[in-house]
């Protein structure tokens, strides 16, 4: 962080949130076939997210924001509320704050009747954590295969159950994304930030992280 002359840099720190959306994870024993369950009261044992590195989700987060933002340029203040849709985190960029703000001063702001774009009677995420699940016992080498035996358990038909499952694959919503916070870049001198980075915690392959909330109001990353 020093450079060849040994001065110290200054670091503008930029803060970001990594936001990972849950995938919910059926109990074992609704997808033992050992008896019948209705899909829409699936008991759950947690929850899981995508696999994507930190570089992919900034990838995603670029590619969503420069299309809205493109649009509200033209003019078209909606593609701010479809954003949202895909993940109402988006508010915390600036930009996207902000035209949401001038989107709700507006008529536009009022939905159309009928049911939102996305919205389904049976929400396609569940399908795929059942989906993941099955694959992760290892019973099942395909995805494919797995839709067939829920099919087969009679959870669903399996033309219904590809459906969900392909349009739960095709929801941005479900991607991670890197967010910048709507707050102030600090500058650092390089030994303040070296300490900050130090205090990090950098995912490695296979760990797991857990978020804890307590009663007394503590919360926090463990590893």
């Amino acid at each position: 962080m020093t450079d060849s002359s040994n001065k110290s840099v200054p670091c503008e720190v930029i803060a970001v949130s990594l936001v990972m959306p849950g995938i919910p994870l059926p109990a074992n024993a609704a997808l033992s076939g050992e008896r019948r369950v209705d899909f829409r009261r699936l008991p759950m044992r947690g929850l899981t997210t995508a696999t994507m590195s930190v570089n992919q989700a900034a990838r995603v987060t670029d590619r969503l924001l420069s299309q809205t933002l493109k649009l509200v340029r033209q003019g078209k203040l909606v593609a701010v509320r479809d954003l949202l849709d895909i993940n109402p985190m988006f508010i915390q960029v600036s930009k996207v704050h902000k035209a949401c703000v001038r989107l709700m001063g507006t008529a536009r702001a009022k939905r159309r009747r009928g049911r939102p774009k996305g919205i389904y009677i049976i929400d396609p995420v569940i399908l795929l954590g059942c989906v993941m699940a099955l694959r992760a016992s290892k019973r099942l080498k395909t995805d494919h295969q797995a839709i067939r035996l829920l099919a087969r358990l009679g959870m669903l038909a399996y033309d219904r159950a590809r459906y969900l499952y392909r349009a739960a694959k095709e929801d941005p919503g479900l991607l991670p994304l890197l967010l910048p916070r709507r707050e102030e870049r600090p500058i650092l001198s390089a030994e303040e930030f070296e300490q900050q980075l130090a205090s990090a915690i950098t995912p490695q392959p296979g760990q797991i992280l857990s978020y804890a909330f307590e009663d007394n109001g503590w919360r926090g990353w463990s590893r």
